[in-house]
Order: C-alpha cells, then sequence, then structure tokens
C-alpha cells in the first residue's frame, strides 16, 4: 500500500469512529487493499464522511460519500481535492 501525505490524518479519523487504535486501521486498510472488503458499517460510514469532512476542511458531494466505501477510494479522492 503506496501512503500519501494525508494517510495520518485519514487513520485518525477512522480510529476514531472505528474505536479502534491507528495501527489496527492500517492493518485492516491493508487487507482491504487486497480483498477489497469494506471494514465497517453503513452508520459508521456515514461517521467516516462527516470525520473526513471536518479534519479535512472539504465537502464531499452526496453520490461522490456514498462511493467512498474503501480506503483506497478514500485516498484517490483525498488527493484530488486536496493534491
Amino acid at each position: 500500500m503506496s501512503h500519501t501525505l494525508h494517510d495520518a490524518r485519514m487513520f485518525k479519523v477512522l480510529s476514531g469512529v472505528l474505536g479502534k487504535n491507528v495501527q489496527e486501521v492500517a492493518r485492516l486498510a491493508e487487507r482491504q487493499e487486497a480483498q477489497g472488503e469494506s471494514f465497517w458499517d453503513s452508520l459508521q460510514h456515514i461517521n467516516i464522511i462527516l470525520g473526513l469532512e471536518a479534519e479535512f476542511g472539504i465537502r464531499f458531494e452526496l453520490l461522490e460519500a456514498v462511493d467512498l466505501k474503501t480506503v483506497p477510494l478514500i485516498r484517490a479522492k483525498l488527493a484530488c481535492l486536496l493534491g
């Protein structure tokens, strides 16, 4: 998994929402990247989106937010929005 500039902040948000430490979230993200399975439920997804918006001072369009179901998709969207 290639890490980006925004990973530490993204993992901090995921960690807070999921109630797991950052290292565990990073391990889950690696597995998710390999297998493509989400490791959060729909309520957590909403909280992740809200947390990311607050952390990065951004707003996702509704359809964008719905599609951000994996760490690689979130990472790509953050890179697109934040450079």
